[in-house]
């Protein structure tokens, strides 16, 4: 995997992320899925990589290409990953604004799935921001507005030109429409929240 990755990397100077394909495995070592992420994006303009991006994510994903080989130059632009739920996908979209990914078609990549991932331990959104981050235990987290503010800084991060940063913009009102029950939702939350305490407070107990 990492020979191909470099050599991929090495011929290609506009490919910053260079990742195979996936085989999922199980906690014993047995074949589950072959799993095709499908990011193979050679755009030369990023708002298309961009966009491209967005509509592979749109109902969810794997994002295994970030465990591939990425440019440390790059990677030491971005934000990196974060202390919050799918801070992943949120790296991986903002990489694509600084280059092209490359999809080697070969499955050299295993990925272990057991009982006890993060996403299988901690499967509401509550849990799983605590586990991420424990001083976030119980407060509000607005995770799609997280999302979005993320994603807006790394359009405003990246080195693009101004007609590149308002086509990524414009972008973003794409996904502000997919996402947009849940940003309603995240936006009721925040409403209802003082009157939700007493019930967290009493869950946060019994879990204790």
């Amino acid at each position: 995997m990492l020979e191909q990755s470099i050599n991929v990397l090495d011929a290609n100077p506009s490919v910053i992320l260079c990742y195979p394909k996936t085989i999922i495995i199980n906690e014993h070592g047995q074949e589950v899925e072959k799993y095709v992420d499908g990011f193979h994006l050679r755009s030369q303009k990023p708002y298309e990589r961009f966009a491209q991006y967005h509509g592979l994510i749109r109902y969810g994903h794997g994002c295994h290409p970030l465990f591939g080989l990425i440019r440390t130059n790059i990677l030491r632009q971005t934000a990196c990953i974060g202390a919050y739920p799918s801070s992943d996908l949120i790296l991986l979209g903002e990489l694509t604004l600084y280059g092209e990914f490359y999809e080697i078609p070969d499955y050299l990549f295993y990925k272990r799935d057991h009982p006890n991932n993060s996403v299988r331990a901690h499967r509401s959104f509550r849990n799983r921001i605590a586990w991420y981050d424990p001083s976030k235990k119980g407060k509000l987290y607005l995770t799609r507005w997280k999302w979005f503010l993320e994603y807006l800084a790394a359009i405003k991060r990246a080195q693009l030109s101004w007609s590149g940063k308002v086509l990524c913009y414009l972008e973003m009102t794409k996904w502000v429409v997919w996402n947009s029950v849940f940003l309603v939702k995240d936006l009721l939350k925040a409403t209802f929240w003082p009157f939700l305490q007493p019930f967290l407070r009493l869950e946060l107990g019994k879990n204790t």
